[in-house]
């Protein structure tokens, strides 16, 4: 990484790769198609650091998206967007970082984040799960009809949640009973059951 900074967290996409670095900035490389890597232009041989307006906290690579927590408890993605996979509200893709958009609940505090082929989730500071993006195969959940949701929607009301993971087309999910939750896309049996 440029000025030798060092390296805590790395994140793969399709076709792409970013780092969060112990100073809080994220560098990203590969393909550029619909700006997964933050910047303008095509396909990227090195480490390209993303313009975040603060520093992160944590990082996920989805399909051909990226999203990171800020050190202000927001949460930013950028790159493609035609299922809504950014949360902004918009099927725009951008190559800008752009705030995940909650209508109900404006200026929301997050703790992490995830990312998937066409969707992706974030857990909010006070545990609640939140899934946008594409819902064709029930990873977004159960509960939800299948299409797309361009803003954040919660996942089980008044369920809690420690951690979440994405996948191509499913999740795997923690909850405050310590138990692991999954679901969407089970074709392969990738869901355990």
């Amino acid at each position: 990484l440029p000025g030798l900074r060092i390296a805590k967290r790395i994140v793969a996409g399709a076709n792409h790769t970013c780092v969060l670095a112990t100073d809080g900035t994220v560098w990203c490389w590969g393909d550029n198609g619909w700006g997964a890597l933050g910047v303008s232009g095509g396909i990227q041989a090195d480490p390209v650091q993303v313009v975040l307006g603060a520093t992160a906290t944590m990082i996920a690579a989805g399909g051909a998206q990226t999203c990171a927590v800020l050190s202000d408890n927001s949460v930013k993605c950028w790159g493609r967007n035609n299922k809504g996979q950014l949360g902004n509200g918009t099927t725009i893709n951008s190559s800008v970082p752009i705030e995940v958009v909650q209508s109900n609940s404006p200026n929301s505090s997050w703790k992490t984040v995830t990312a998937g082929q066409f969707y992706s989730a974030a857990i909010r500071s006070d545990s609640t799960l939140w899934v946008f993006g594409l819902n064709e195969m029930g990873q977004l959940g159960p509960n939800l009809f299948q299409g797309i949701y361009l803003l954040p929607v919660e996942f089980e009301p008044g369920s809690l949640w420690i951690d979440i993971k994405a996948g191509d087309a499913f999740c795997y999910g923690i909850k405050d009973d310590f138990n692991v939750y999954t679901w969407g896309n089970n074709l392969l049996g990738v869901l355990g059951t």
